[in-house]
């Protein structure tokens, strides 16, 4: 944590480290939101290498450098990958990139909420898919308004033709009609998403 004046308030900390698993396996892409009261860490953790088992995990993080209770948003057996997160409204919206690593079904976005100040995500590990398709979706990032979410994606519509797909959810996780935000005959790739009042 880094004071306003760029001095560092505390020494650095582990905000996540998932230590249940048989092979706990590294945590990387994390990815932080504010509620007004503490932050929310949301991460990629490798379960299981072998098969590409990888799982979505949570942890709040107070102003004074505490670590909450860790939970999982995807605990599926398959690759969960990616996640990025927002706040509004009561409730953190995190969202991922999910691999059906039989090769089945192209790579989708999931996502799900988490009311603040608890440690439990609002569908249990099992999360609902924002977007389902028959394309490869990838590279999910999400920004909150003063009442919604904007969640925004790289859609691999064809070959050499890489769509920025969006969509507003809810913090009920209603999911509007998908708009294309940036298209054309050439990639759009790894877009970010903010907000402004202005």
């Amino acid at each position: 944590i880094v004071n306003a004046d760029g001095t560092f308030l505390a020494a650095a900390f582990t905000a996540g480290d998932v230590t249940t698993a048989v092979s706990e396996g590294d945590d990387f892409y994390p990815d932080v939101a504010f509620d007004g009261t503490a932050w929310q860490v949301v991460w990629t953790n490798i379960w299981d290498s072998s098969w590409y088992d990888y799982d979505i995990w949570q942890r709040r993080v107070t102003t004074a450098g505490a670590v909450g209770t860790q939970f999982y948003s995807d605990y599926d057996g398959d690759a969960a990958i990616g996640a990025s997160i927002a706040y509004v409204g009561g409730k953190f919206l995190a969202v991922w990139e999910k691999v059906d690593v039989t090769g089945g079904t192209p790579v989708d976005i999931a996502g799900d909420t988490n009311t603040a100040g608890t440690a439990v995500a609002d569908n249990g590990g099992a999360p609902p898919v924002i977007d389902v398709d028959s394309v490869d979706d990838g590279y999910p990032d999400v920004a909150a308004s003063t009442s919604n979410f904007l969640v925004t994606w790289n859609s691999a519509i064809g070959a050499g033709d890489d769509d920025i797909i969006g969509v507003i959810v809810t913090t009920a996780l209603g999911i509007g009609s998908q708009i294309t935000i940036a298209g054309g005959t050439t990639d759009q790739i790894q877009n970010k998403v903010a907000f402004s009042t202005v």
